[in-house]
């Protein structure tokens, strides 16, 4: 997936192996546990597993789930992961005006 949204402070892309590191990092700390029903990792490899799979949800075209991390442009540093989960077809209202 080539999605990539921007604000003016903020860059949201589609997450990548290449981001392992930061995601782990981010999924260690005791403070994200509180609301990440993922449990801390007790290996970096769990989290390589779930960012694996993340991105086949990302790519397979089946999904309604979306993860992607967000950056800060002016730093470029990572401060976080977003997901978006477009839900069941049955629950989506369409306005027509």
């Amino acid at each position: 997936m080539d999605l990539k949204l921007q604000t003016n402070r903020l860059l949201i892309t589609p997450i990548s192996l290449s981001d392992l590191d930061k995601i782990h990092v981010l999924h260690s700390l005791p403070e994200t546990d509180k609301f990440n029903t993922l449990g801390i990792p007790e290996h970096i490899t769990q989290t390589e597993n779930i960012i694996k799979d993340w991105i086949e949800r990302n790519n397979n075209g089946e999904n309604k789930n979306f993860t992607f991390k967000v950056d800060l442009i002016e730093s470029k540093l990572f401060i976080g992961l977003i997901s978006l989960n477009l839900g069941k077809a049955t629950f989506r209202n369409i306005v027509v005006r």
